[in-house]
């Protein structure tokens, strides 16, 4: 566990620090993920999108989390941890509602209209033209 450490502040009184991972260091985590994946699946038989997206993703968690330990301390590295996690369930939620319904939100909309009980008799607003 880190814990803010107490230095003397320019201006004159005391200031608040601690060690943060830099915006190089969490650019280069990704890209170093993605060249080590695609050296692992050149080299093993490994193969598909899926595998592939799968293996990187559980790379990424790994290397950034143990690197944000390291650097940063325990809770900001689990913070990044359970944050990387969260928002790939978003993004795995909206990429699955988009390959399933690939008409997009018009199309969803038009279909439940056109399957109302009320279409066709003149008593359901016209939402679409």
């Amino acid at each position: 566990m880190t814990t803010p450490t107490l230095n003397a502040s320019p201006v004159g009184g005391l200031a608040l620090s601690t060690r943060r991972l830099s915006l190089k260091v969490l650019l280069a985590i990704p890209v170093v993920c993605v060249a080590f994946s695609l050296l692992i699946f050149a080299i093993t038989p490994f193969q598909g999108r899926a595998d592939f997206l799968v293996f990187f993703l559980l790379t990424y968690l790994t290397v950034q989390t143990v690197v944000s330990g390291l650097v940063e301390g325990r809770r900001r590295a689990v913070d990044r941890f359970i944050k990387a996690l969260v928002i790939g369930a978003f993004l795995a939620a909206i990429a699955q509602g988009a390959a399933r319904d690939s008409r997009g939100m018009r199309g969803v909309l038009a279909a439940h209209l056109r399957d109302h009980p009320l279409s066709g008799t003149g008593r359901l607003p016209g939402l679409l033209p």
